[in-house]
């Protein structure tokens, strides 16, 4: 639109701005605006009206009611229904109230983002000061990712209003493609949508009927052939409240911490967002191959054991690299996890082919905290006693570190807290590991899982 309006503006250049006009008439009724816009364009900006001139705007109105007209004749065919509804949440035939539409203006001004807003405000302005024709790009905040909470309380005076908060701060952190504003916008738009249908056919208030919670335990697969087997097994225990899930999946060429097979529990077993640790899990390091028991598996079963308790368990034939590369003729692995309760147990079982030299062991567990200020009551958190770790057996003669203390390390953030402790288990100089013997490491687990206070 801004190159079509320029004095060297084609009407090709309008043609496209009728095209995309259309398009969105038909995605959103509220694009009609635009035209309200261009006119405002035109009476605001003189050197732009000479393209009143020539056919180019009258080609682009054109195009876009031709993109409109089957929305105008439907709705003439069924009594104007879309009219009928938009006035009705606008209750057009009611008394206006100044205080609320005033209240409404500036608090929608003030869910913009303030920072939006004044920085908005200043662009205009300094656009028609300087009286210059080229574009100014603004960027308010670079990187920022928003998330949006929505009020659907019908007595509340910001009944269908919403509001947004970043994603990213000193102790948390986010994928750039995990959200983005303007998707969250949508999604509350289509919350309120559905108040609105709800509050329409008078559906019943309060909380809905839900089924009572119970201890399960399953395997999601995602993907099953003769090479591998890849999927997630998740977890949830009635009474601690503790829900848990080990993700057997690649990690789709970047790797982190985030698709590695160990129990993610926010809040109770944590691990660093974006980053790589061998969290829960053995890395063995022979030469110039870093290897995890992770990214697939083969014969995965899970199933009940004694006393209600769960497993899941997997195996793979050849070992695979931090690279997930398969290094052949090298060794093999079988992984058992058992849950009870909220007790967590896992055992890794590894053999070589030929005898190899076991260059370096490492194993690590995190520590963290929920957020300062956003936390939800009543979820499970991990207690001042912490994970309760006890190591049953290790073949591999590996040694605790002393706690590394990273709260003050921005790189170890998650998605709902701070990590504030990391604690190796590591195997520095060589071990000669030979065929025909099994080298196993057996861990315990019985965090201290309380509530969120309120």
């Amino acid at each position: 639109g801004w190159r079509a309006a320029q004095p060297e503006g084609t009407t090709c250049q309008w043609l496209w701005v009728g095209l995309w006009m259309g398009l969105g008439f038909m995605s959103k009724h509220t694009n009609l605006a635009q035209c309200v816009s261009w006119c405002a364009f035109f009476a605001l900006w003189p050197p732009a009206r000479r393209h009143l001139r020539r056919p180019g705007p009258y080609l682009a109105l054109l195009i876009a009611v031709l993109f409109y007209l089957p929305v105008i004749i439907w709705n003439a065919q069924h009594h104007w229904i879309t009219a009928v509804h938009v006035a009705s949440d606008g209750h057009l035939g009611e008394a206006s109230h100044r205080t609320y539409v005033m209240e409404f203006l500036l608090t929608e001004a003030g869910l913009l983002h303030p920072l939006f807003f004044i920085a908005a405000l200043w662009a205009a302005v300094a656009f028609w000061r300087r009286g210059r024709g080229e574009a100014k790009l603004v960027r308010c905040s670079s990187g920022a990712i928003f998330d949006v909470v929505v009020d659907l309380r019908p007595a509340s005076p910001t009944y269908r209003n919403w509001a947004s908060f970043d994603l990213r701060d000193d102790e948390r952190t986010a994928y750039k493609q995990h959200t983005t504003r303007m998707a969250n916008f949508d999604a509350a738009r289509y919350l309120c949508q559905w108040s609105r249908l709800v509050k329409t056919v008078q559906m019943p208030t309060g909380a809905p009927w839900s089924e009572p919670p119970r201890t399960s335990g399953r395997f999601v697969i995602f993907d099953k052939s003769n090479r591998k087997e890849q999927g997630l097994f998740l977890y949830r225990d009635a009474d601690s409240g503790l829900q848990l899930q080990i993700p057997l999946i690649s990690c789709g060429g970047h790797l982190s911490s985030d698709a590695l097979p160990f129990p993610h529990s926010p809040g109770v077993f944590d691990w660093p967002n974006n980053v790589y640790l061998p969290v829960m899990l053995p890395e063995l390091t022979f030469g110039d191959h870093v290897t995890l028991p992770a990214f697939y598996g083969k014969n995965c079963v899970t199933g009940l054991g004694m006393r209600n308790s769960f497993f899941f368990r997997y195996e793979q034939p050849d070992l695979i690299t931090t690279k997930e590369e398969m290094v052949r003729n090298l060794g093999s692995v079988k992984v058992q996890w058992n849950f009870s309760g909220k007790k967590v147990a896992c055992e890794f079982a590894y053999t070589v082919k030929q005898q190899v030299t076991l260059d370096k062991f490492r194993y690590v567990l995190v520590v963290a905290a929920p957020h300062s200020k956003y936390r939800v009551p009543g979820s499970p958190i991990l207690g001042p006693l912490g994970h309760r770790c006890t190591v049953i057996k290790d073949d591999f003669q590996a040694n605790w570190q002393d706690t590394e203390v990273v709260s003050a390390d921005p790189t170890y953030r998650t998605n709902f807290g701070k990590i504030h402790y990391l604690q190796y288990l590591i195997r520095d100089h060589p071990l000669i590991m030979r065929p025909g013997h099994v080298y196993r490491l057996a861990v315990n687990f019985d965090p201290d899982v309380v509530r969120e206070e309120g």
